[in-house]
Parts: C-alpha cells; sequence; structure tokens
C-alpha cells in the first residue's frame, strides 16, 4: 500500500444536470412565457402543457433543437428518463 497522501479535491460549481458541451449563449425555450414546460409529470408520465404521454410531439421538438448537435447526450438524457420511469411504474 502506498503511504504517500493524495490531495483532497475541491468541490467545484454545481449543475443543475450533467452536461458535456458548453451552454449556449441564447439557449431555446422550453415553453412560451407565462406558459407550462413540455416535461413529465411523474408519476404518471404525460406532458405538463398539454396532457399526452410524454415526451409529446412539441416536447420531442424542443429536446430536437436543445441537443440538437450532441444527439449522444440526449439519448443518455432519454435513457435516463426511461429508467426512472420503468423504477417508478415497478415499485408502485
Amino acid at each position: 500500500m502506498n503511504s504517500r497522501s493524495f490531495p483532497v479535491p475541491r468541490l467545484g460549481p454545481y449543475a443543475d444536470r450533467p452536461r458535456a458541451h458548453p451552454p449556449r449563449a441564447h439557449p431555446p425555450r422550453a415553453h412560451p412565457p407565462g406558459g407550462r414546460p413540455h416535461l413529465p409529470l411523474r408519476p404518471l408520465w404525460v406532458c405538463r402543457a398539454c396532457g399526452g404521454p410524454w415526451p409529446c410531439a412539441e416536447g420531442r421538438l424542443l429536446l430536437r433543437i436543445e441537443y440538437d448537435a450532441h444527439l449522444v447526450d440526449l439519448a443518455v438524457y432519454l435513457s435516463g428518463r426511461s429508467i426512472t420511469r420503468r423504477a417508478m411504474t415497478c415499485s408502485g
């Protein structure tokens, strides 16, 4: 075993969610001003704005715009939502 001590890492900034790319100067809006965002309403997994199954048509379009050049990041984000959905529906 190595007796040498390693430096303790410092805390960095907290992100709203992990991103592999830098944020855009003007990110697209997820909803119109004063409207509801097209995000999932858990545990029902319907769209908060229109009530359709999430992701709804407009929600898919907004996700595509947000992750336009980063489709792998979109796949990781949606697979994480899918795992959360399965865990919530199976445990209930």
